[in-house]
This record gives C-alpha cells, structure tokens and sequence, in this order.
C-alpha cells in the first residue's frame, strides 16, 4: 500500500538510459493518495528508459483519479523512452468502479510523448484496464481475450518485428506466453495486410513458414488499405502549372504540398468533394479518416507552413467536411496568410470542438 511517490512492483523511478528486461509483477499495489503522481507494476516513473519483454500480472487500485497509475509505468516523462513487448494481463482499476480515471492505463498512465517505433509489439488483455493508456497514444497495441492466448497470437505480437524474441510458447502445452527461452518460438502462418499488420484468420506455430504479404493499392496517391502516401504521385496541373482537384485525396495531396513548403501553390477544384463515403470506408476497416488543414503553424525552413496562395472552387461544392478537433487552427485551411484568395465554392458540414481558431473554411488570418 503506498501513498507517496514514484512507487513500482520492480522500480520506483527510473531517471533516463535505464534498462529494465524480462521483469514481472504478481502482487497487490493499492495507491491510497499520491494525488498527481506516479504508481505502476514495472516501473513508477521513467524518462529516457528502456522497458523490454516485461508483464504486470498483479493487481493495482489507486484512489485518485488524476494520479498516473499504469500496468507497467506509471508516468514517461519525454519521447526518449521505450516499452517494447510489454504484456499486461492485471487488473488496473479505481477503488470506485463509478469514478472516471483520467491517467489510469493498461501500459501507462500519463504517456508525455513518445517517438514512434519507440513502443511496439505491446499487448493487454481488453478487461484488464479501462484504456492502453489514461493519457497519451501508443502504436501498435494489441488487446486481446482470454481465448486468443493459447493459439500463440499474443506471443508473436509480443515480438512485433520478429527481429528479436522475447516471449515464447510452445503451442498445445503452455496456456499463454512465457519469458523462458526452453519453449518454443512462434511463428505465423498466412498473410499480412500491406501495412504489416496480419489477417484475422492466420493461425500459429513452432514451425517456421513462409509469410505473404499484399501490396499497396495506390488511388490518387493514397493506399487504399493503409493510407500510405505515394511519394511517386504527382497531383494533376493544367498547362499553367495550376494544381487540379476532383477528390478527397487530391485536396489531401495539395494540403500536404503547402504544409511542406510550398506555400504559394495554387488550386482549383474541377468537381465536388464530398468526404462522406471516404470518412465511411475508413470506418468500415475499422479505421479513423483525419482530415490535415491546409496551411499551419507546424515550423518550416523561413518561416510557418501558413498558405499564401490562390484557391478556385469554380463553383463546387465540398460537402461533410466535419470538424470534431481538439486541435487549434482546424479547418478546410487552418492557417491563411492575408494576402491569399480563397474563392468561389460553398461548404457544408459540423464543426464541434473543445479550442480556439477552428473555422468550417478557414480558422486564422495572419
């Protein structure tokens, strides 16, 4: 029982480049107070560590909501550090099941920042916390049920990139991943989607096999699987070098010309755009369509990615452009210049949010 700071199963608090491997947690941590602070299975507070192939196996109660409780680490405090193959299978929960936790997690309570390929192959049962992380986002999670364990699919998600194993198991006898390198390593059978990540009906071994993976489906210059940006695509112009946009990914593709750099780049729609059946289709692969302002103040060489140039609706409509942003300076365009023309289409569509400068066409002029 704790009420004080920095207190982990394994370490209380790890103060950059250390690294902590192949340590578990089955006991009983129950924060009593600790308001704003740090309690975890692994590790309680890190910063630019290093936590592999570890698991929380134990049980974790905290009282206060806004405390960091996390099933490995309570609090990473900078984009430094890194959680791979971490496995968090206790219960991480408030003593009152109806209060809302604000940094309780499966892995981290408050994660700060993180660098991304810095936190892979992590997996957690679903039931065991009420978020992978309280605050903060972390790639490549995997939650997962009760029934998966012993199929062997949690183990090699476990080892993500399979350059490094950590977690084995020996199909048919262990019931779940073990740290014990006696076991057997496992292997996937089937197919990967073209972002890496496996079809649903692969199944597991200890045998080694042969792996097949798809390729991209390249559309106006986006995947239409992954969303991965074709750097070989080049958005269409008209002979006075113009840029001309007839859908949601052309007006993406020009979006990302400007916040790269080139600011004074001019565009004309030559059809409606209607985000509607592209904000469908991503939901309907499970996935979530964000929509990139043209123009912003992400910092460029010479100044702010702020948009300066001519933009020609020619009398098109751009239709469900929705606006759901915890995000400053959101909109069609999020950061105009005064000496830009954006011209001649109408908009329609909602605009919630919980900030400041967000516009339906454009949300500051500079």
């Amino acid at each position: 029982e704790a009420e004080v700071h920095h207190v982990g199963g394994v370490v209380g608090s790890a103060q950059s480049q250390n690294r902590i491997t192949g340590c578990t947690f089955s006991g009983i941590l129950n924060e009593l107070g600790g308001n704003n602070d740090c309690f975890a299975g692994i590790v309680g507070y890190m910063s630019g560590d290093t936590i592999l192939y570890c698991a929380n196996y134990g049980t974790i109660t905290y009282t206060v909501a806004n405390g960091s409780v996390g099933g490995i680490a309570g609090y990473l405090n900078n984009t430094g550090g890194m959680m791979k193959g971490c496995l968090n299978m206790g219960k991480v929960s408030m003593f009152d099941e109806e209060a809302t936790p604000t940094y309780g997690g499966a892995f981290i309570g408050w994660l700060r920042g993180n660098t991304p390929g810095n936190m892979q192959g992590n997996c957690w049962l679903e039931v065991s916390a009420p978020h992978a992380n309280g605050q903060g986002t972390m790639n490549e999670t995997f939650a997962f049920t009760e029934e998966q364990l012993p199929t062997g699919a949690v183990c090699f998600a476990l080892n993500s990139d399979q350059n490094e194993i950590g977690w084995y198991q020996t199909i048919g006898t262990d019931d779940a991943p073990v740290l014990d390198p006696t076991h057997g390593q496992v292997y996937m059978s089937g197919k990967k989607h073209c972002d890496g990540s496996v079809y649903s009906d692969n199944t597991y071994t200890n045998t080694p096999a042969e792996v097949e993976q798809d390729e991209h489906d390249f559309v106006d210059g986006y995947c239409t699987y992954c969303d991965l940006f074709d750097n070989n695509y080049t958005l269409p112009a008209n002979a006075e070098g113009i840029y001309e946009i007839g859908n949601v990914n052309q007006l993406r593709r020009f979006a990302a010309l400007v916040n790269s750099g080139t600011l004074n780049a001019n565009g004309i729609l030559v059809a409606d755009i209607d985000f509607g059946p592209t904000i469908e289709a991503y939901q309907a692969k499970g996935r979530t369509f964000t929509w990139t302002p043209i123009g912003s103040w992400v910092a460029i060489p010479g100044g702010n990615a702020c948009f300066q140039g001519h933009f020609d609706g020619q009398g098109h409509a751009i239709k469900n452009l929705n606006v759901n942003s915890s995000q400053n300076f959101f909109g069609l365009f999020g950061v105009i210049s005064t000496d830009c023309l954006i011209e001649n289409f109408s908009i329609d569509g909602t605009i919630n949010s919980t900030v400041q400068y967000v516009g339906g066409v454009a949300a500051y002029s500079r």
